[in-house]
């Protein structure tokens, strides 16, 4: 993740318990496909799904905790954490006892228990906090997919001022161009005609003796 208008890079790293999983086929009433004559299954994809208990404590989702089938919304809550800690340097969901305290960690996430009253967050943005709190929903379906995250208003403003700060900058660029074509002494207009009328010889002669002047050699 590299922006054009800052010089800090964002480095997303360790998926060494990550997975990548291709589709798979479920039964439904559409997409019918006929199999050796009149029977007929379903062809219609499904994202995978999971049971498997990985990930890093204080980034689960509710729905692993439970250990119960899961999906790619498992990211989008990963991703709202990310997000608090981000713009906190905190952890949304940590237990009484502090980061050794893992069972009151799991009833935090399982209870969705997490605020914006700390003080790193008394100047962020509503747009900010409305995108962690959608990524944090506790039902997965009530989260919004990847694709739709990237048009909630907190995204779409941070590329509209990248946008707007482009534009600024390819202005201000165009201007300084325009100034320095208009900016010409008169003066140095009056010494070239007086230069022209005199031999050329002449002309640079008095050139190298005003460079040897000025340089040591």
């Amino acid at each position: 993740m590299i922006s054009a208008t800052s010089e800090v890079d964002i480095k997303v790293c360790d998926f060494g318990i990550a997975k990548l999983a291709d589709q798979v086929h479920i039964f439904s009433g559409s997409h019918l496909k006929p199999l050796q004559g009149s029977v007929t299954i379903s062809t219609a994809p499904a994202l995978p799904r999971s049971d498997s208990f990985k990930g890093s404590d204080f980034y689960l989702a509710p729905e692993m905790i439970r250990q119960e089938e899961y999906g790619s919304e498992v990211d989008l809550w990963a991703l709202g954490v990310t997000s608090y800690c981000l713009l906190s340097a905190s952890m949304p969901f940590v237990g009484e006892g502090g980061c050794d305290d893992l069972r009151g960690t799991y009833r935090k996430i399982v209870q969705r228990d997490f605020s914006f009253e700390k003080e790193a967050f008394d100047e962020t943005s509503s747009e900010a906090k409305e995108f962690i709190s959608r990524l944090l929903s506790l039902e997965p379906r009530q989260r919004p997919k990847a694709t739709q995250a990237m048009l909630l208003s907190w995204i779409t403003g941070f590329a509209l001022k990248g946008l707007t700060s482009a534009q600024i900058t390819e202005e201000d660029d165009d201007g300084d161009d325009e100034d320095d074509s208009d900016d010409h002494d008169p003066e140095d207009e009056e010494v070239d005609d007086e230069d022209a009328n005199e031999p050329q010889g002449c002309i640079m002669h008095e050139r190298l003796e005003n460079k040897h002047d000025t340089c040591d050699f």
